[in-house]
């Protein structure tokens, strides 16, 4: 099945007040509600990842990167489609790629809940979506590994932590942000390439990241909170049907919230 990729951008005099705030103060539920609305009418679930491009927003306002799997339809006054064109990656195995990704780094643990909790979670099944109740339950719940490893070692450091302290926590998100891509990489079919370190001569992945941030959002009296990671770097082609699957439809968790749009270019 082919694709679309797409780059959207405001057109800011069909913004509202409230949009025009949440929009300016990078809300993800407004960016999610914004990008769903080029895809009306089919009732089907999301069927699209993107990304928002601050830097290339038109007078610093944001525009979007889109992978779907339908064209994007204009919304008169709100969002143009300023460009479109068909999406089916071809890639070899052994090809060398450039890529970038805001990823939302986590790790799943099954937590088994017990009574109170089980009764809790029946009540919303019935309330929200009139299931039946279910007497055993497992949870997956999703961690943000970054955070995890900086309070391994202490986090929050108080406000006279020594400098020591201070660069041990930042080598443990340092170490958490590198682990946490080099273990998904080959699921994405990407192997990542080595680089001389400059300092010791010695092999290192030629991957970056940096951008790490805490996102806090409200809809409807609901809170939810996520964490975000830019990452590029230069990988080898390992599967490329694994690839051309990552590409199309996304990698890792809040896809939702603009992160897992994957993007590649030979080198």
């Amino acid at each position: 099945m082919s694709h679309f990729f797409s780059r959207i951008t405001l057109a800011r005099e069909g913004l509202d007040p409230q949009t025009l705030s949440r929009v300016l103060a990078e809300d993800g539920y407004q960016y999610h509600a914004l990008v769903w609305r080029l895809f009306p009418g089919d009732g089907e679930a999301r069927s699209f990842v993107f990304r928002v491009d601050q830097a290339r927003g038109t007078g610093g306002w944001p525009s979007f990167l889109v992978v779907s799997r339908r064209p994007p339809t204009p919304v008169p006054g709100l969002l143009r489609v300023e460009s479109v064109r068909p999406f089916a990656p071809q890639l070899a195995e052994g090809e060398q790629v450039q890529f970038c990704l805001r990823a939302n780094p986590t790790a799943a643990s099954v937590v088994e809940l017990d009574a109170e909790a089980l009764a809790r979670f029946n009540a919303e099944r019935a309330a929200q979506r009139g299931l039946p109740p279910k007497t055993h339950h497992e949870r997956r719940r999703f961690h943000d590994v970054i955070m995890a490893a900086k309070k391994r070692v202490g986090h929050p450091l108080p406000k006279d932590a020594s400098p020591t302290a201070r660069e041990t926590l930042a080598q443990a998100a340092d170490q958490a942000a590198q682990a946490w891509l080099l273990a998904h990489a080959s699921a994405w079919g990407l192997e990542i390439l080595h680089r001389e370190d400059f300092a010791t001569g010695a092999p290192e992945p030629a991957l970056e990241w940096s951008a790490y941030t805490q996102h806090r959002l409200h809809n409807k009296g609901r809170a939810l909170s996520f964490s975000s990671l830019e990452y590029q770097g230069l990988a080898r082609v390992s599967d490329p049907a694994r690839l051309v699957t990552a590409l199309t439809e996304g990698v890792g968790r809040a896809k939702a919230f603009g992160c897992g749009l994957l993007l590649v270019r030979r080198v």
